[in-house]
């Protein structure tokens, strides 16, 4: 069976802050390069100890960063696009519309994308003003992708 190109989007807010957690959490690598291709590459240079400061930074340096990685993954012929908060039903979807024998419930109890295993506490809330610079700077996520501001 030949199984087409899928990925997973997330809520642009919810994929902020994710990265900024694993990347404080491995302390910004230095073996992140673009040399190296590696997919955080960009965001090192806007590393900082605190949330606001690093979206700040993305949004005036790098604005529509989320919306040029995900359309790396997206664009294209048959791709299908997957949602991460609807990880497990999304995954079973594909590969069952692929002829794929797959067990829902097994698929399901593999993984809870609601947990995250942070290592540090970081204040990942953003001022209001903060939060209108990233919704005008991945405006064309959020609507692409068909996520809600207020889902923010």
């Amino acid at each position: 069976l030949k199984l087409d190109k899928f990925c997973f989007v997330r809520h642009p807010l919810h994929w902020y802050q994710s990265a900024f957690r694993y990347s404080n959490d491995r302390k910004w690598p230095a073996t992140w390069t673009k040399k190296r291709k590696h997919v955080f590459a960009t965001l090192r240079s806007f590393r900082s100890n605190y949330f606001e400061s690093f979206v700040i930074r993305m949004c005036a340096y790098n604005p529509g960063y989320l919306a040029n990685l995900y359309a790396k993954y997206t664009n294209g012929d048959h791709t299908t696009t997957c949602r991460y908060e609807n990880m497990c039903e999304d995954l079973i979807g594909v590969l069952t519309r692929h002829g794929y024998d797959v067990d829902p419930e097994q698929v399901r109890a593999m993984y809870d994308t609601k947990v995250n295993r942070s290592r540090g506490r970081y204040d990942l809330t953003l001022k209001p003003a903060t939060m209108d610079r990233l919704l005008e700077s991945e405006a064309a996520t959020f609507q692409r992708y068909g996520y809600e501001p207020e889902g923010a």
